[in-house]
């Protein structure tokens, strides 16, 4: 990954960008263990940074609030989507590859998982977050307009 990624990363630097990773599960770079030994690889590039989605996190059963003590140096854009996890006897995170409303690891509208939003803002608050917050939008039981407020 190291040698794909470098010459991408060193790209950006010359532009003056920053490369976002979306930490996600089943992808290359889904936890903190995972980037940090992308970090390592590419000599921590100071262009190699995290777009964070609480929801990934709660799907993968990790600390997200925890996460930011750890990593908000990284952070630059953040994804504001919700999720639950409500485990069963008989499927994970990934549900068996039900259909979504099935699964017990589901995305959901603002408000209606399991993420603390108003701990979020306060710790990106607490950190001086200057990048994008995006509300990102995936809710498999309500209808886009129900989701979006309409």
């Amino acid at each position: 990954m190291a040698a794909r990624w470098l010459p991408i990363l060193d790209a950006f630097d010359a532009a003056g960008v920053d490369v976002c990773y979306e930490l996600h599960p089943g992808e290359d770079l889904h936890d903190g263990v995972t980037f940090d030994r992308f970090l390592s690889a590419v000599g921590n590039h100071a262009r190699a940074n995290i777009l964070y989605d609480p929801s990934h996190m709660v799907l993968q059963q990790m600390d997200y609030l925890g996460f930011l003590d750890l990593y908000h140096e990284r952070v630059r854009a953040f994804h504001v989507k919700d999720a639950e996890f409500n485990p069963t006897a008989r499927s994970g995170v990934y549900g068996g590859y039900q259909e979504w409303i099935d699964r017990p690891g589901r995305f959901r509208s603002l408000g209606d998982g399991q993420t603390d939003f108003k701990a979020i803002f306060s710790k990106l608050a607490q950190y001086d977050f200057s990048g994008w917050a995006v509300v990102e939008w995936e809710c498999c039981i309500k209808h886009p307009e129900a989701g979006a407020g309409l």
